[in-house]
């Protein structure tokens, strides 16, 4: 499984160049982030099934806030203010998934609109990622 903290580092704050980090990942090549508000009922629901979602599958996911403000079950947060990835956030919450292979944000969901649609989402981007070629 991915380090969160080099994953937190690497995936966005750098400029999406976390090479060594994914080294370290064994056959997962990709990642969530969460990009939310702490006022925002839809991120507060996203964020466990995110979280459970990418536990289940060993994927790394982060919550960048908007905010400076975490959500359960994410207790650390990434600074998002500023990041040029959020010139694509038009809703909250926002997940991306990022691909170490194609070294960049490959996929987004804006939105929620519940659980088992969220879920399926969630599902759907990981297939693209693996039938894209971008993991393992």
């Amino acid at each position: 499984m991915i380090n969160r903290r080099n994953f937190l580092a690497g995936a966005l704050f750098a400029p999406l160049t976390p090479t060594s980090l994914w080294a370290q990942a064994g056959e997962r090549k990709i990642g969530f982030i969460l990009v939310g508000v702490s006022w925002c009922g839809a991120c507060k629901t996203a964020a466990p099934v995110l979280s459970l979602f990418c536990e289940q599958r060993e994927i790394s996911c982060v919550y960048a806030a908007a905010d400076q403000t975490p959500i359960s079950p994410f207790s650390t947060y990434l600074d998002a203010r500023g990041h040029p990835l959020m010139e694509t956030v038009k809703y909250y919450p926002t997940t991306l998934l990022y691909s170490a292979r194609a070294d960049a944000v490959i996929a987004q969901i804006s939105g929620f609109k519940n659980m088992p649609f969220y879920r399926s989402q969630l599902e759907a981007l990981v297939e693209l990622a693996v039938r894209g070629k971008h993991v393992g």
